[in-house]
C-alpha cells in the first residue's frame, strides 16, 4: 500500500512539471548518467574557446548538458524546475533557455 502511494506521488509530481522543463530535465540527467556510466571525461564535451575555434563546434551544444558532478547537476536541475514552473509557455521558455546558454558561451569565450 505504501509503495503504491509513493509511486502515485512521483507520478503526480512529474505530471506537474511542464513539458519542455521535463524534457530538459530528463535530457540533462540522461547525458550526465551516460558520461558517468562510461567514465567519459567531461572535458571532451565542455566549452573551450580555443577548441571551438579549431572546429570542435559540437562543444557549443554539448556544454549545455555537461555537469561537473552530481551536486552541480542537482543544483542546475533544481533551478531549471523552479524557473520552468514559472516561465514555461512552450516557446517563450525555450527561447530564454537558449539565450541564457548563448550568453554564457559568449561570457566564457
Amino acid at each position: 500500500m505504501n509503495n503504491n502511494n509513493n509511486s502515485n506521488r512521483i507520478q503526480d509530481a512529474l505530471k506537474s512539471i511542464p513539458l519542455i522543463t521535463l524534457s530538459l530535465l530528463i535530457l540533462n540527467i540522461l547525458i550526465h548518467g551516460i558520461i558517468f556510466l562510461f567514465s567519459l571525461p567531461i572535458n571532451w564535451y565542455a566549452i573551450s574557446a580555443h577548441l571551438v575555434f579549431q572546429g570542435q563546434y559540437y562543444r557549443i551544444i554539448s556544454s549545455a548538458f555537461v555537469h561537473n558532478g552530481i551536486l552541480h547537476l542537482f543544483m542546475n536541475m533544481s533551478t531549471l524546475i523552479q524557473l520552468g514552473l514559472g516561465l514555461e509557455s512552450r516557446y517563450r521558455y525555450i527561447y530564454i533557455y537558449i539565450i541564457n546558454f548563448l550568453l554564457l558561451i559568449i561570457i566564457y569565450c
